[in-house]
């Protein structure tokens, strides 16, 4: 970077007189001069630092003379219009006024140069030798036909090329492979213009990267150039960070941007925002980060940014956007702090968790809804998981078993089933593999203190429902119905029981009865026959009593 520091450090030795003026005319102000400038003008540096050149010199015409003056401000005009060098002489004096550019090619400071022919001189540049043997910066000077003239140690170093070599050699005849480089280009800009130029350049022979500046003059050009390998390997590796940074930017899916912490307004975005709010990025960059808001979300936005720009953290927070189509979102906004092209600025990732929400809320309906039918409902409802453990039970446990539904949480509905009727429940419970609805006939379920109630079960499998999650087993107590049908089909068993005994024992005494009845009329049997028929009749008659009578007691059970 060109500074007055470094245009004074080169001139203040000089035993020539140099005076470094600003451009800004017509004024011209001195900002610099040396000594020996300081004894020609019989004059303090305090006289002159900060005045213009024209307001000093007008007051000593018998140094410059009328004539002086008009050239002096002749060259002056020229080297603004041109940008070029001026030579005019005055008296024993040669002046010199030529101008310093930098990098973009606007005259930064216009050195005047009073140069004598004294004995002086010789010693300067011996000075001037030394000065350039110190300095760590390579220094090449060339003349008019690219001759080398001086080379440094420095510039031995960085090159690899002894100085004994290259002194009174082309430039070019040695370094060929720079001709088409920039070496080659901006060396002759230099020249043919009469500019200073500054520029990097990769020298390949050597695997380094330089950064010249190269000022001409009448005599030819002088280099001041220095490795930047380093630094240019580390700008490097900063670009490819960038790159990185730009392909996780635009390819994130989630809208991302970066927005300007001073003026808010929008610096960069990616494609996913562009996708997902409906602005074109160049409509992005137009706007600020309250423009996405609703209004009557501004305000709730400036105090978050007070807040935040003030503490220095930047919490998670759910906040509302708007579409470009008016559409209202509920996003989660993330935040870091960057800089971004040398700006305080914010980078921003935002969650669209719109369908969530609406998918919460409607959950969360269902669930009331659900739980309102299961509370309010007579029956007994319990979520089993596939294992058959209660996951839910309906407060309706507490009046239908006696069991708070605390107390089934987490048990298996297995261990409550009496041991006759287990067997079959398990075989039903499997049907769900099967099907999505089975109905299990009625078991007996244990109860408060050990007793068995009958149940009636419908098993529905709705583990795939995200309001359920489960197997729902609607139950109803069917206990009386139950004992009543018992009580029914008891009946009928010994209604068969005393059809059976009509049937069977009641046949044989009676068959007894009807043949010796037969006998008795018979007159041909003797007495001892009838008599032996009587008793057998009578005993007969006997049975079919015992048996009316214990057909009689059943048929009074029955009642």
């Amino acid at each position: 970077m060109l500074t007055l520091e470094n245009v004074t450090s080169v001139f203040r030795s000089s035993p020539n007189g140099y005076m470094v003026l600003l451009p800004n005319k017509p004024y011209f102000t001195i900002a610099a001069v040396n000594k020996p400038f300081l004894d020609v003008l019989k004059a303090n540096r305090a006289d002159l630092i900060g005045k213009g050149i024209f307001e000093t010199i007008y007051h000593r015409p018998s140094i410059w003379g009328p004539k002086g003056m008009k050239s002096l401000k002749n060259a002056l005009e020229h080297t603004m219009s041109s940008k070029k060098a001026s030579n005019y002489n005055v008296a024993d004096w040669e002046i010199n006024t030529f101008p310093l550019l930098d990098e973009e090619e606007k005259i930064k400071f216009i050195v005047h140069n009073l140069m004598d022919s004294t004995p002086a001189i010789t010693d300067y540049h011996y000075r001037i030798s030394d000065i350039l043997e110190s300095i760590t910066d390579g220094f090449i000077a060339l003349d008019r036909e690219w001759m080398v003239t001086y080379w440094n140690k420095e510039a031995e170093r960085l090159l690899l090329m002894p100085r004994e070599y290259m002194i009174g050699k082309n430039i070019w005849e040695v370094y060929e492979d720079a001709i088409p480089t920039k070496f080659y280009s901006e060396y002759h800009r230099a020249v043919d213009k009469n500019i200073s130029v500054r520029f990097e350049e990769y020298f390949s022979r050597l695997n380094i990267w330089i950064e010249v500046s190269a000022f001409p003059s009448d005599e030819g050009l002088s280099l001041y150039f220095r490795d930047i390998t380093e630094r240019k390997h580390g700008e490097e590796q900063l670009q490819r960070e960038k790159e990185k940074y730009l392909e996780l930017f635009n390819l994130s899916p989630l809208p991302q941007w970066v927005f300007d912490m001073e003026t808010l307004q929008f610096l960069d975005v990616n494609n996913a925002a562009v996708k997902h709010y409906g602005y074109s990025k160049d409509e992005f960059l137009e706007m600020t980060i309250k423009d996405i808001r609703p209004a009557t979300d501004v305000k709730e936005l400036d105090e978050i940014l007070k807040e935040t720009f003030q503490a220095g953290i930047f919490p998670a927070r759910m906040v509302r956007h708007q579409k470009k189509s008016g559409e209202l979102m509920h996003v989660c906004i993330e935040a870091n702090a960057v800089t971004f092209e040398g700006k305080a600025a914010m980078l921003v990732l935002a969650i669209d968790y719109t369908e969530k929400l609406k998918s919460e809320h409607a959950l969360a309906a269902s669930e009331q809804r659900f739980k309102a039918l299961v509370q309010d409902g007579s029956d007994l409802v319990a979520i089993l998981d596939p294992a058959g453990n209660y996951k839910y039970v309906s407060p309706t446990s507490k009046s239908i078993l006696g069991i708070d539904p605390e107390q089934l949480i987490g048990k298996n509905v297995f261990d409550f089933i009496h041991k006759d009727d287990k067997e079959k429940v398990i075989a039903d419970f499997a049907l769900l593999n099967e099907q999505k609805r089975v109905k299990i006939m009625p078991f007996r379920f244990k109860a408060l203190n050990d007793q068995y109630h009958w149940i009636e079960t419908i098993i529905t499998d709705l583990t795939e429902d995200p309001v359920v999650a489960g197997i729902v087993a609607n139950s109803r107590d069917v206990t009386q119905r139950m004992e009543e049908e018992l009580k029914t089909q008891d009946g009928i068993d010994r209604l068969r029981e005393i059809a059976w005994m009509q049937a069977h024992e009641v046949r044989a005494p009676l068959a007894c009865v009807m043949g010796l009845s037969k006998i008795l009329l018979d007159n041909n049997e003797d007495e001892g026959s009838k008599r032996e028929s009587l008793e057998r009749l009578i005993r007969s008659a006997g049975e079919l009593d015992s048996i009316v009578r214990e057909i009689i007691k059943k048929a009074e059970d029955l009642s």
